[in-house]
């Protein structure tokens, strides 16, 4: 279970920790991460948004945090930058895998172009909220 533990600063302004255990258990190493940047108020607010993230992603770290420092793009990544689409990264992991014969390469290749392409019902069939089995099954 993870709480908040307020301390005040000698500036007179209070930072506040989360605290947790990995996993939630007993036997999960003790995680803190501190909000102490702003106002009090603030601090205690961003501590109070923090540690929902961690209750829902299961007494973990959220993904994509970064102790000390939050959500961080990647220096060099343009924020405005175009969104790559299913097909282009889909081509991209099928060329990158090592251990497959040519056949097999063409027809997964194949497969990411008819997953990027089929429509049910007006929307693209990756974008169906369905389990890729069953888009897998809409395919074949």
């Amino acid at each position: 279970m993870a709480w908040i533990e307020k301390k005040k600063r000698g500036d007179g302004i209070v930072s506040a920790h989360v605290i947790w255990r990995l996993g939630g258990g007993r036997a999960g190493e003790r995680q803190i991460e501190t909000f102490s940047a702003g106002r009090s108020e603030e601090n205690v607010a961003r501590a109070e948004g923090f540690l929902r993230m961690v209750v829902s992603a299961g007494q973990r770290w959220p993904e994509g945090w970064i102790k000390g420092e939050g959500f961080v793009r990647p220096n060099g990544v343009d924020p405005l930058a175009e969104v790559p689409t299913f097909e282009a990264i889909g081509e991209e992991y099928v060329r990158q895998i090592v251990d497959i014969t040519p056949g097999q390469r063409k027809r997964y290749l194949s497969q990411v172009s008819t997953l990027a392409k089929t429509e049910i019902r007006g929307a693209v069939l990756i974008d169906w909220d369905r389990a890729l089995k069953t888009k897998a099954n809409y395919t074949d």
